[in-house]
């Protein structure tokens, strides 16, 4: 799982793969919270914003400006094959 680490917050910047990768991130965030004992107060208080951030992502996606609704949106226009749909929790519109 060590060679995997560095390439989560990369494909989240890029937004290709953010549900994925927040997912991973998350997992990060709990091992980190549940192994060190001895974590300063102040990082203690940040684990639960990044929890917060992180679970946006998963159930909302990476959004417009994202890799992966640029290739959603080049593979929906490609003629001969069928449209693209982008799941969406709970009946949320399509783009």
């Amino acid at each position: 799982m060590l060679p995997v680490l560095p390439v989560l917050p990369v494909l989240l910047a890029l937004g290709l793969a953010g549900r994925l990768a927040a997912l991973g991130l998350s997992v990060v965030n709990v091992v980190a919270v549940l192994s060190l004992t001895a974590i300063a107060p102040a990082a203690f208080a940040q684990h639960p914003l990044w929890g917060a951030l992180l679970l946006l992502l998963l159930l909302w996606g990476s959004g417009r400006w994202s890799l992966d609704a640029l290739l959603a949106n080049r593979l929906d226009h490609r003629p001969g094959l069928p449209p693209v749909r982008i799941i969406r929790p709970w009946g949320g519109r399509q783009r």
